[in-house]
């Protein structure tokens, strides 16, 4: 089977090649999306997100900023930053 793959890559001609490269790119770049979820998702601190979405309902806007600023949770981490930029609107401050 690798010989009839070979074979076809030759008669494919020199289009064969940035094909190869394209995929070869596209494979290196689907392995390091992978990655980069599975590493976020071990980073994921649920419990800091609540407890921010907690202290905004009871009107603690600057307790919430402090109980996620230290937090790895991407989530967090941009829940925090709309809360210390507030004096736009929250929109755009994320």
């Amino acid at each position: 089977m690798g010989i009839e793959i070979l074979d076809l890559f030759k008669k494919g001609g020199p289009v064969m090649w940035p094909l190869l490269a394209a995929s070869v790119f596209s494979l290196g770049v689907v392995i390091e999306r992978i990655m980069f979820v599975i590493s976020e998702s071990r980073r994921r601190d649920s419990k800091t997100v609540e407890k921010i979405f907690s202290l905004v309902e009871r009107g603690d806007a600057d307790g919430a900023a402090r109980a996620g600023a230290a937090s790895g949770d991407y989530v967090a981490r941009t829940l925090v930053y709309g809360l210390t930029h507030r004096e736009q609107s929250f929109t755009n401050a994320i």
